[in-house]
């Protein structure tokens, strides 16, 4: 950045790549940086101390409303909001695929309702013993209680290190992805879903309503297992509003988050800013 005086920087991960050297640079090289943040504003809340640092970058890229209106309020920076993408002519949907017992996959860690999770399952078997729950966790992150309890059961599945073409195979053998969230931004699960055709309980909270209409799933209120449990139940037990929401799911997925127009808007933003 010293030696091309001229050049813009990417962040690509805030958090971590501004907070150290970057931040402390001199104001004519912070001033030429676009720095992409990813979490949600209650990740600043507790980590972040001195928000002053933003006033001088380039740009601010956040991945949902919430960050976007969180960052325009603390910073005099620019804020540009770039949805969250997916390479659909991988992660694709297998509409032909024969139904068999209910499966719903599980995705990730960070900021998962861990709680929820086993508290809903438990609530989804008293009606349904045969669902069976497939959580895909790395495995430096199963130390947690909840995770011990769901062990015992052998209707749980556990994946981790999976390769791009299994990962693909977990989201098209689902009938939903079942992600509640503490908080969160833009949610890499999510979209990989969407583009899979596959549907999503989920909770209302931070970015997810962003890239979950309700033609794609079902959105729950934070930290009520029961309204999770029931979402779950009345889509496995409606199976013709199943069906339409695989192909909506795909649908939106292709029209909404296409890494391509993604790329050409942040161009096109970048652009502006000189």
């Amino acid at each position: 950045m010293s030696a091309f005086p001229d050049a813009v920087g990417l962040l690509s991960a805030g958090e971590n790549q501004y907070g150290g050297i970057f931040s402390r640079a001199a104001p004519e090289i912070r001033s030429r940086l676009v720095v992409c943040f990813h979490q949600p504003p209650s990740w600043w809340r507790l980590h972040w101390r001195d928000v002053s640092l933003l006033n001088r970058l380039k740009a601010i890229v956040c991945l949902c409303q919430e960050q976007r209106d969180f960052f325009t309020a603390l910073s005099s920076a620019p804020v540009i909001m770039l949805r969250h993408g997916v390479l659909h002519h991988f992660f694709t949907p297998e509409f032909d695929r024969l139904p068999g017992s209910p499966r719903l996959l599980f995705v990730g860690h960070w900021l998962r309702d861990l709680d929820v999770l086993e508290t809903a399952m438990n609530l989804i078997w008293q009606n349904h013993r045969d669902i069976e729950l497939d959580c895909l966790i790395p495995v430096h992150a199963r130390d947690h209680p909840v995770l011990t309890r769901l062990a015992t059961n052998s209707r749980v599945h556990w994946y981790s290190g999976l390769s791009p073409e299994q990962l693909r195979e977990l989201y098209r053998q689902a009938t939903l992805l079942f992600l509640p969230f503490i908080d969160a931004a833009a949610n890499n699960g999510i979209v990989e879903a969407l583009a899979c055709g596959l549907p999503i309980v989920s909770t209302r909270v931070g970015g997810i309503p962003d890239y979950v209409p309700a033609d794609c799933g079902r959105l729950c209120a934070p930290g009520d297992a029961k309204d999770h449990a029931c979402a779950i139940i009345d889509l496995i037990n409606n199976k013709e509003s199943l069906h339409q929401k695989k192909h909506a799911c795909r649908r939106y997925a292709e029209k909404t988050l296409d890494w391509k127009d993604s790329a050409q808007l942040f161009h096109d933003l970048l652009a502006s800013l000189n």
